[in-house]
């Protein structure tokens, strides 16, 4: 009899344990922090397929996103002018962690030590040279903004798209090309985000009809790129850089649009 009291005792406490419980569990609020139990039970994020890992241009834009980016409000008069290659292999050293050739620097920049295989000569020119070398690199690396204009004669747009109501900008190259200086050609300069400015929009008809006769006359136009030096390609001593705005002009100074 006595055993039989203390397994009725022992259900009835299981019982009453289990109510407990359920009651707890609905009166839990919806927005509770979760358990232990519960961030056991949960199930890993995926880790990344290795179609994206062998996938080269998915890694390339993945790098590309935690590159240093530019300030857009950056003020466009305190941006530089880059019309040399010069300029650009001082700016790829200014950014870049590789050690400074100054030989090949000065093989490339003056002309008086590239002719020259006087041993003292080439040293005593590239003495002259360092103050002024290491000056430019300086500068590169402290100022990264920088403006490049594009000089053509019609073919910098395409015609005017009726779909998207905009004109292409076949300066614009894809990602992996580059451009580069023929007093340098050593180094080269490639945009990261190009395909971002590559559509000038135009929604107003007359303006558009007035781009579209400059471009089927083949008129000279301008394409001015303001820009900021990310990073140093050591593959190719390549500037990338990030395209922040960019302006089109009719010959020179007549604005006619701007991305």
């Amino acid at each position: 009899m006595n055993v039989n009291i203390k397994w009725l005792v022992a259900t009835l406490f299981s019982l009453f344990a289990l109510v407990a419980c359920s009651k707890n569990d609905a009166n839990k609020p919806a927005d509770a922090a979760p358990s232990l139990n519960d961030l056991r039970k949960t199930e890993p994020a995926p880790a990344p397929s290795l179609s994206d890992i062998r996938n080269p241009e998915i890694m390339k834009k993945e790098a590309e996103k935690r590159l240093p980016q530019g300030d857009r409000e950056h003020a466009l008069a305190d941006y530089k002018k880059v019309d040399s290659g010069h300029q650009l292999m001082f700016m790829y050293f200014g950014i870049s962690s590789m050690p400074v050739d100054y030989e090949k620097i000065a093989s490339l920049y003056s002309q008086e030590y590239a002719r020259t295989n006087d041993a003292f000569k080439r040293q005593d020119i590239l003495k002259a040279l360092m103050p002024r070398i290491e000056a430019e690199i300086a500068g590169a690396k402290t100022d990264r903004y920088f403006i490049f204009d594009i000089q053509d004669y019609g073919s910098a747009l395409g015609s005017y798209d009726l779909r998207t109501k905009g004109f292409k900008l076949n300066a614009m190259k894809e990602s992996g090309g580059y451009r580069y200086f023929n007093d340098n050609q050593s180094y080269h300069l490639s945009f990261t985000n190009s395909m971002n400015f590559a559509l000038l929009s135009e929604a107003e008809e007359a303006r558009a009809r007035v781009i579209e006769a400059m471009v089927s006359q083949n008129q000279r136009m301008k394409v001015r790129i303001f820009a900021f030096a990310q990073d140093a390609d050591p593959s190719n001593m390549t500037v990338k850089a990030q395209i922040l705005k960019v302006q089109i002009f009719k010959g020179q100074d007549e604005l006619i649009g701007e991305i």
